[in-house]
């Protein structure tokens, strides 16, 4: 499989990007992608499950859902809003150091890791079912806000910032304080 390398992105309908030839070549190759714009459609990457099969985008706005169906890790440098966000697998981490805004925060029960490096807003109820960590801020002032509440409990939760649910359920199992942290 050969890689994916992309600028700037404007979505004229849903789209996939898939360096594994719809699942033929399982090890996949890298994607990576500049802004993308969405006009409220789908967009879906698949770098397959390869060693360095990543994922390297900035930005990502106005997408409808955003799927990560498989890499070896992916992320995201910049500001990403989707509404919703489903996180499929990765053999690593998924990472976000911008900002991650999603009306929907889905997760899968994989080993993956899932990296919110810089804030994030979440209206629905998050769950994060994924076994390989998560990781909610990497500084004080990292303000993290999960309107309908967040659950952490199927890896261990790594904290360094200000995780907020507005008055509903913050379910953590094991957490690590990484820095100056607030649970409220």
């Amino acid at each position: 499989a050969q890689a994916l390398t992309l600028g700037a992105v404007t979505l004229a309908g849903n789209s996939v990007l898939d360096t594994t030839n719809n699942g033929g070549t399982a090890a996949g190759n890298d994607i990576t992608i500049g802004a993308v714009t969405g006009g409220t459609n789908n967009l879906t990457l698949n770098a397959g499950n390869g060693a360095g099969s990543d994922i390297s985008g900035t930005s990502v706005s106005g997408v409808g859902t955003l799927t990560v169906t498989q890499a070896d890790s992916a992320s995201f440098s910049g500001n990403v809003a989707a509404t919703t966000v489903t996180l499929t697998d990765t053999n690593n981490a998924i990472t976000f150091d911008g900002s991650l805004t999603a009306t929907t925060l889905n997760t899968a029960a994989q080993g993956y890791s899932v990296v919110l490096n810089g804030g994030a807003t979440v209206t629905n109820a998050a769950t994060f079912s994924n076994t390989g960590g998560v990781t909610l801020g990497n500084n004080s002032a990292d303000v993290l806000t999960f309107t309908g509440g967040v659950t952490s409990t199927a890896s261990t939760t790594t904290v360094s910032g200000e995780v907020r649910t507005d008055a509903q359920a913050l379910t953590l199992g094991a957490v690590t304080l990484a820095g100056n942290s607030v649970l409220d």
